[in-house]
């Protein structure tokens, strides 16, 4: 229990948090607290690592979460040394004139109020162990990018905003925002084939059209950058927001490589509208 590093990964079912949890168990030897709202996918982990990963099906924007997420990693493996807050939605893609103010509330309540919950529960064991935490951040954070993507670039907006504050507030913890570029996952598929509410067939084309000029990865070369990140990053990062594959970063070479095969140039993606 001493020398391995203990992380909550959250959004730990989804693509990217699913591979994040595996490269920390498998490759990193770490002892692992993940949760999502359905944690079935999880269950093979569990069973491959059954002393090293507790799982549980808990909803992110209950504060009481926070606190069981916490109280878990301390009750099973003595410490905490690292946060890897994953989970968000998409959420509505409507424009700002069209914006349900109630259904954008239910949505920042995941992709940011929820974090608050975790760094109040978790900070002050994190700040023992002089650990780390680590965002998901985008590239929609940095500024307008498509109509009807209004609240994912604010709530991305916001999380970016959290590294270098949490650096300002905690100068013991090492904080990082880490973008996943664009990600072979369920939210860039379902944009792609127009399943978005609020999307129009033009936007989808639009979109198409951009992602069509940009290199796909996948989940395992995002999860390799969460994991290691959460793990080792140093000090001189925090307070940085980066992409995935910043030479910064101490990730691992073999994963990285699995960016050249899944272009999506290579491929008609646009199919996936029909």
């Amino acid at each position: 229990m001493g020398s391995c590093p203990v992380i909550i990964v959250t959004g730990a079912a989804g693509g990217i948090g699913y591979e994040t949890v595996r490269i920390l168990l498998q490759d990193l030897n770490a002892k692992v607290v993940a949760t999502d709202l359905n944690v079935d996918r999880l269950k093979d982990l569990k069973n491959e690592f059954s002393q090293s990963l507790e799982i549980q099906a808990a909803d992110i924007v209950e504060s009481s979460t926070a606190t069981m997420l916490v109280t878990t990693a301390l009750k099973s493996f003595g410490k905490l040394d690292g946060i890897c807050l994953i989970a968000g939605v998409f959420g509505p893609c409507l424009r700002m004139e069209n914006a349900n103010v109630s259904e954008w509330e239910k949505a920042f309540r995941i992709n940011v109020f929820s974090h608050l919950h975790i760094y109040r529960a978790a900070i002050p064991e994190v700040r023992k162990t002089k650990g780390r935490i680590v965002l998901a951040t985008s590239g929609a954070g940095h500024g307008a990018l498509f109509s009807g993507w209004g609240f994912y670039s604010m709530s991305k907006t916001a999380v970016a905003f959290s590294v270098s504050q949490l650096k300002l507030e905690e100068p013991s913890i090492i904080t990082v925002g880490v973008s996943p570029g664009l990600c072979d996952t369920k939210m860039v598929r379902d944009l792609m084939k127009g399943q978005h509410v609020g999307q129009t067939a033009e936007d989808v084309a639009h979109y198409n059209s951009f992602v069509a000029k940009i290199p796909m990865i996948t989940p395992r070369v995002a999860g390799n950058a969460f994991a290691r990140t959460v793990v080792s990053a140093d000090s001189s990062l925090s307070g940085e927001v980066v992409d995935y594959d910043d030479h910064r970063l101490p990730l691992d070479e073999a994963a990285k490589r699995d960016t050249s095969e899944n272009r999506i140039g290579n491929m008609d993606y646009t199919k996936l509208t029909t």
